[in-house]
């Protein structure tokens, strides 16, 4: 017999499953809120939840990414339960950390095969965290964070890092780590099933053991992947990974919203400027509206110039956040751009390096 979390705010769907699941011999729990679920979960793991997409209070999505963040039911195998069928939605789902997927309308004795195959799978190794660092407004230092904090955890954890550079016109994180790659997502573009061997064949390896999927050299006409695409790379990418470092084009394009989307943590850079803090502003008031958990958004403030400019204070004040993550001016940076050598994986004391390693401490112990 096992413990059974069901996660949906239709009653008798909930009716007509717990039925099912009591002449299976289980022990079911039924909630109609993706906030109570989680609770649930936390409080007392099961064996199994299931979980809907469509909730008023938090979507199905939010609901596993915090149960897969929580060490006490990061393990907990999730079956997602929805009307959406399109291969977007499987993909999506699986993308969050669900381990399987079933579209309704489904018959009690195929949902009951369903489960029974989950809970008798071997259990598998967790997921790494999917970390986004994003800006609407260019010129903020987005790839020189994601470079070096991917560098950063590389040093820390060992080899399972990869970074993922989706900017569709000439990634520049190559040349930050002066690499010529030869292969691209470019190569993806015509697949409409991606899978691991793929995927994993695109893969340029650093020097250090950083993995890097790289943007394509040369800006390319409608060189764009869906958001599903997005989604299916970063959880290929996770399986068995520590972290897939996703470094984000600066526009909400479907690329974009498919890598947030399927992020444990999304970084929000900005600079200390009134343009950055209010490109900022708007930014979070549209994730909101993409459905992306306030919880999982953090503000990084970066100061690629020796100028002070606006306090953190003052930043904190405009946006009404707190600020989680600074970064100060660092007067070798240009160097470390020159010769493709992130600071992160030199041995200099210097303000950069150190903060990007503090942030990298951090992000081990989940925020």
């Amino acid at each position: 017999m096992a413990r059974i979390l069901v996660i949906d705010d239709d009653p008798q769907l909930l009716r007509m499953l717990g039925i099912m699941l009591e002449r299976s011999g289980h022990e079911r729990i039924l909630v109609t809120s993706g906030r109570e679920g989680v609770d649930h979960a936390v409080r007392n793991p099961p064996d199994l939840a299931v979980v809907d997409i469509m909730m008023p209070d938090m979507s199905g999505h939010d609901v596993v990414r915090e149960i897969r963040a929580n060490p006490a039911t990061v393990d907990v195998p999730i079956l997602i339960l929805t009307a959406r069928t399109q291969s977007v939605d499987r993909e999506a789902a699986l993308a969050c950390g669900a381990d399987d997927f079933v579209a309704k309308p489904v018959t009690p004795q195929e949902l009951s095969d369903k489960i029974t195959e989950m809970l008798d799978r071997p259990a598998k190794k967790a997921r790494g965290r999917v970390i986004t660092l994003l800006s609407l407004r260019g010129g903020v230092g987005v790839t020189t964070i994601a470079t070096n904090l991917a560098s950063a955890l590389r040093l820390q954890l060992g080899p399972n890092i990869t970074l993922v550079d989706l900017s569709p016109n000439s990634g520049h994180v190559a040349l930050q780590l002066k690499i010529q790659p030869q292969r691209t997502w470019l190569r993806l573009l015509q697949q409409p099933d991606l899978n691991s061997d793929l995927v994993r064949s695109l893969l340029t390896n650093h020097s250090v053991g950083l993995n890097l999927l790289a943007a394509p050299v040369a800006p390319t006409m409608n060189a764009s992947l869906t958001e599903g695409q997005v989604a299916a790379i970063a959880s290929i990418l996770s399986d068995g990974a520590e972290y897939v470092i996703i470094d984000a084009p600066p526009t909400l394009s479907a690329m974009c919203v498919g890598a947030l989307r399927a992020s444990d943590l999304v970084l929000l850079v900005l600079t200390p400027d009134v343009a950055s803090v209010q490109t900022a502003a708007g930014t979070l008031h549209a994730l909101v509206e993409l459905g992306i958990s306030g919880k999982r958004i953090h503000l990084l403030l970066n100061h690629p110039a020796s100028q002070p400019g606006l306090s953190k204070q003052a930043v904190e004040h405009g946006l009404r956040r707190t600020v989680t993550f600074s970064v100060p001016f660092d007067a070798y940076q240009p160097r470390a751009l020159a010769q493709g050598k992130p600071l992160a994986l030199e041995d200099t004391v210097s303000p950069l390096p150190d903060a990007v390693r503090k942030i990298a401490t951090a992000l081990v112990k989940p925020i």
